[in-house]
């Protein structure tokens, strides 16, 4: 949580713990611009995502909150119109994106005396089903503090408990639908036999 700099690289930023997500394991994920290497989750076939669990790392945190003891990133500022945002993407199995979701692990764009600029220091809970019945998540970053080789804010964050839910599969949904049709038919003959004409 206080240890500045690329040695403290896979620590999350959980105040005053940090620590997991109620537990000592949690994810680290690192964009590599130079590679490039986007971080990527596969997800099982018949899930869809739900919902996780994201804070900032430990070493982009207090860069954004002090500033980069090399001068390589600068402290965040209101004057700036600072931010720092996590983009998760979903794609099926063929690769087609499924929807995105953006989530701001900081942000300064607003002044001071209206809302109350922050960097991200808890788990927080992000919304995952506006991704669809996705087969992979891709997490990408960006933020305003930018140089000639691309973001100066280190390209990290922090994931725990990636929940999914069970998605039927179309053949389980093609027998439901099926069912249901032949109750309807059912029903109808039935109310023909008792009354010698459908109502």
């Amino acid at each position: 949580m206080t240890t500045p700099g690329f040695g403290n690289q896979y620590a999350a930023y959980n105040v005053p713990s940090g620590t997991g997500d109620n537990s000592p394991t949690y994810a680290v994920g690192y964009v590599d611009s130079f590679t490039p290497v986007t971080p990527t989750v596969q997800l099982p076939a018949g899930t869809r995502p739900q919902s996780a669990r994201i804070t900032n790392a430990t070493y982009p945190a207090l860069v954004m909150l002090t500033g980069d003891p090399n001068n390589f990133a600068r402290q965040f500022d209101v004057a700036h119109q600072d931010f720092f945002t996590l983009t998760i993407r979903g794609r099926d199995a063929l690769g087609a994106l499924t929807g995105s979701v953006a989530f701001n692990l900081a942000d300064y764009r607003v002044p001071s005396s209206v809302a109350q600029p922050y960097v991200i220091s808890q788990w927080t809970t992000v919304d995952l089903t506006p991704l669809g019945v996705a087969r992979s998540l891709e997490f990408t970053l960006a933020s305003s503090d930018v140089g000639p080789f691309g973001i100066n804010t280190p390209t990290y964050f922090a994931l725990d408990n990636l929940t999914l839910t069970p998605v039927p599969e179309p053949g389980a949904l093609a027998l439901a639908g099926l069912a249901a049709v032949g109750l309807v038919v059912r029903r109808r003959r039935r109310a023909i036999d008792r009354l010698g004409r459908v109502r």
